[in-house]
């Protein structure tokens, strides 16, 4: 005759849990049971209903005791939970009705009031008629009103029904049959797996404005669960583990053959995952035209090659384009873009003697293939009002760090434009350490876990529950960015270097500049001597002023190419001042600004030119490359043996598509800038037009 036992699982302590990066967590729980001689039948209740029942395993059974077998049931509905709600749906719905008949009513009071008519009543009925319709009207008023507030507090009801759904039910069964070869007491270990778990990293990045070489950032993590068991007293690991099944893909056998019909595809190189919707699985994809579909023209056009040379294109018009997206063009074919429209790369000139620069010297005209300009400038090539001049910065007030979001950097950042502190490897105060070890963590090959040192409780609520990892020094490097044409202030940008032994996983990074909130960002995966980025606001010893100018009236060239009509000049330049109210030197400042370059148009390509004249080691300078034009950059500090050294460099600036900035007319200066110094940063350029063509510069 077996022995039965029941155990409530609410009752037994968890031993461990481990959270995956997967939305899934390993319980582990154990206790202790005494088992009779032969058959006993262990029944685990209240277990989460998201228990998968392939993950339970059974051990500690010791030399006396064999597991015979393991059932998991699960309910597929919570009955008392279902009820409930089904309950509160049908007294709604009676409320709801009731309310429909006292409004029917009131359309029924009034439409018989609305047919009584003078000629068939007496006015001494009058008085009373009102006196009823009023009387009526007035309980169907509070009838209605009384539905309304108990149709609004079962609406809460069933809120508050739905937020307890939300927190997971513990309704699963979990049979286990052991057969014990004489009475003794086992120490039972049962393992599973739970969905409806998951955790992410989160970090608090603190700098100090007297202390800038290096940071403290605290590394978090926030669990979610709603598994339907709390998770008290625990010992908690956190893995980036994602615990699921892998399988290696295999290879198809893939033929080649004729299309079988009009609209067939090429078979795409990768197998197609299953398991979706009507037997399909993931996504939809895309395929890619054939190269030429032998179909009847369009609307008129003759039948011909997509792509190819046909005589009639879309709605009759003639197709010149000659290229499909996605179809290759044909040899010594220059594929044209989309719309029909003629491409010319940008930088190559129109004739063989016209040099490829874009703002150098020269007679050629570039044609940009990115349309870039600028908003605020007006002109005109032949007339211009007068001279618009623009400061567009203000003092600012050196009071407090102002919050304000950092403008994006560049792809091609580099350590030279980083103001470096002297951080060495052989200063074990600057090193990275775990300054508050609240956790022990384990790294593999494969993954890494963070144990919680101590013990932790994770209620099935829902909610964030954020659990420290540890404390970290880390060294950093501070980078001053101002953008004056769009903006008076300088940005500071830290750099934070990874010198850990572990991998900063994604997560959100919120910045605490003196102990005040001043951003919030966020990191991919940091491995081992990586860098993050994060702003840490404007710095208030810097005065940014930007002024912007153009000629007052345009002057005409005096050579031009042989047949090409005369062009108006119109002088332009830009000139930033940047003054240091500091006591110490600002190493590194970048000041970015842009020149404007011809429209996108082929016609504006060819009307207009911009030439670049100042500083002239940017008109020479290649791409990427880092020139000194200390001689071009005005100072207002006259002692020459201060300034020797002093870095008064400037180059093309990337894009933020990752094109050239010459391509984009977009430059960038690095300067140092002495204690209490003023300095002058000017560009000029010219824009030729014809005489009788107006221009502006507008934003793309």
């Amino acid at each position: 005759m077996a022995t039965h036992h029941n155990v409530d699982a609410a009752e037994l302590a968890i031993q461990s849990v481990t959270v995956f990066k997967s939305d899934r967590a390993q319980i582990v729980r154990v206790f202790s049971l005494g088992l009779k001689d032969g058959e006993n039948i262990v029944v685990v209740n209240n277990l989460p209903n998201s228990l998968d029942p392939n993950s339970i395993r059974v051990s500690g059974l010791g030399g006396s005791s064999t597991l015979a077998d393991v059932v998991c049931n699960i309910p597929t509905r919570n009955p008392a939970a279902n009820d409930a709600q089904f309950a509160l749906g049908q007294r709604k719905q009676a409320l709801l009705e009731e309310k429909l008949i006292r409004s029917q009513e009131a359309s029924i009071l009034f439409a018989y009031g609305n047919s009584l008519s003078h000629d068939k009543i007496a006015p001494s009925e009058v008085s009373t008629i009102l006196g009823t319709f009023r009387e009526e009207r007035r309980k169907g008023s509070e009838a209605v009103r009384a539905l309304e507030d108990q149709l609004r507090a079962l609406d809460e009801e069933q809120a508050s029904s739905v937020d307890a759904n939300k927190k997971g039910f513990a309704k699963t069964k979990v049979t286990i049959t052991l057969i014990a070869v004489r009475e003794c007491t086992v120490s039972l270990r049962m393992t599973y797996l739970v969905s409806r778990a998951k955790w992410y990293a989160t970090y608090d990045l603190h700098a100090s404005s007297t202390d800038i070489d290096t940071v403290s950032l605290q590394y978090r993590a926030r669990i979610t669960q709603f598994t339907g068991e709390n998770w008290a007293n625990t010992q908690l690991t956190l893995s980036t583990s994602d615990a699921q099944s892998h399988q290696i893909p295999s290879l198809g056998v893939y033929k080649i053959s004729k299309p079988s019909s009009l609209f067939k595809f090429p078979a795409p190189a990768y197998p197609p995952q299953r398991g979706g919707l009507f037997g399909g699985g993931g996504s939809p994809r895309i395929q890619p035209f054939p190269a030429r579909m032998p179909a009847a023209s369009v609307f008129g056009s003759s039948p011909g090659d997509i792509g190819g040379n046909a005589s009639g294109g879309l709605f009759g018009q003639s197709n010149t384009a000659g290229v499909v997206s996605g179809a290759p063009p044909a040899p010594g074919q220059t594929p044209g873009p989309l719309f029909g429209f003629g491409s010319v790369p940008f930088g190559a000139s129109t004739t063989a003697h016209q040099p490829n620069s874009v703002f150098g010297s020269g007679q050629g005209m570039p044609s940009p293939s990115t349309p870039a300009a600028f908003a605020a400038l007006k002109g005109n090539g032949a007339q211009t009002s007068g001279a618009i001049r623009r400061a567009l910065a203000t003092p600012i007030t050196p009071t407090s760090f102002v919050q304000q979001p950092l403008l994006p950097a560049p792809a091609d950042t580099t350590m030279d434009d980083y103001d470096v502190v002297n951080v060495t490897e052989a200063d074990p105060d600057v090193q990275a350490l775990m300054a508050e070890g609240t956790m022990s963590v384990k790294s593999t090959t494969l993954s890494t876990s963070f144990t919680v040192e101590g013990k932790a409780t994770i209620q099935s609520d829902g909610a964030s529950h954020t659990v420290p990892i540890a404390s970290f020094t880390c060294s950093s490097t501070i980078k001053r960015i101002s953008v004056p044409r769009l903006s008076s202030s300088v940005y500071l940008q830290c750099r934070v270097e990874n010198a850990t032994e572990y991998q900063l996983l994604p997560g959100t990074v919120g910045v605490f500049l003196d102990e005040e909130y001043v951003s919030k960002t966020a990191i991919k995966d940091t491995v081992l001597d990586g860098t993050f980025e994060c702003a840490l606001g404007v710095d208030p010893a810097l005065r940014v002023v930007y002024e912007r100018d153009t000629a007052e009236k345009p002057i005409m060239e005096t050579t031009r190419p042989f047949g090409d009509t005369a062009k108006a000049i119109t002088r332009c330049s830009a000139r930033t001042t940047v003054q240091n109210k500091s006591s110490t030197v600002v190493k590194n400042l970048v000041v970015r600004d842009s020149l404007p370059i011809p429209g996108g148009a082929d016609d504006e390509k060819d009307l207009f030119k911009v030439q670049l004249r100042k500083p002239e080691g940017l008109v020479e300078a290649s791409a990427d490359e880092l020139v000194d034009v200390r001689n071009e950059v005005g100072s207002s500090e006259v002692d020459k043996k201060k300034l020797a050294g002093v870095k008064r460099k400037i180059r093309w600036s990337k894009g933020d598509n990752g094109k050239g900035g010459e391509e984009e007319g977009k430059y960038e200066w690095v300067v140092d800038v002495l204690p209490g110094e003023e300095v002058s940063l000017i560009a000029e350029w010219d824009i030729k037009a014809p005489n009788s063509v107006k221009w502006e510069e507008v934003l793309s």
